[in-house]
């Protein structure tokens, strides 16, 4: 098996479902974001979509903020967001992951740094949601949650990021 295709192949599929869902919150036509990938990838990333269409269900969300770019000058990195808005009443932020295997760590430092990356560019997100939308239609492949204690994994991002300047240094010496 050719690992690089297959993570290549997840990837692309987790691309088209976040494709998809973003269409969703936007009001567009997710299945002609999916079109774009090919019927295979496609049919993957209907998965993680056909997950956010049910938990969404009921619930209200308006988009202040999607796919949005952001700059910290303060602690010199960017980030896109995917999702910020009210999710009922409250501000929250969410960010959609494709990993058919968890919620990892280091996906909550990167929540984490997004959430500051608001808070810096004046927007005001009361929480943060990692929302996992699986790859497989099956049992567990979806998964969403709330990061508790921003702080201190925002300040476990700034070391990660730390860690990565240094290696960079290293590497040019």
């Amino acid at each position: 098996i050719d690992t690089s295709v297959y993570v290549e192949k997840a990837a692309d599929a987790g691309t088209c479902a976040h494709a998809m869902v973003h269409a969703d919150i936007m009001g567009t036509d997710p299945q002609l974001e999916a079109a774009k990938y090919g019927a295979e990838l496609a049919d993957l990333g209907s998965n993680g979509y056909l997950q956010w269409l049910d938990w969404r269900k009921g619930r209200k969300i308006a988009p202040v903020v999607s796919e949005q770019p952001l700059v910290s000058e303060r602690h010199q990195y960017g980030g896109t967001v995917d999702l910020f808005g009210l999710l009922e009443e409250d501000e929250e932020l969410m960010d959609f992951k494709t990993s058919d295997s968890g919620i990892w760590p280091e996906m909550r430092y990167q929540v984490a740094a997004y959430f500051k990356l608001l808070e810096e560019n004046g927007y005001h997100p009361k929480r943060a949601r990692i929302i996992r939308l699986g790859k497989k239609a099956i049992e567990g492949s979806f998964d969403t949650e709330v990061v508790q204690d921003i702080e201190g994994h925002f300040q476990m991002f700034l070391l990660c990021r730390q860690v990565y300047d240094l290696q960079k240094q290293l590497e040019m010496r």
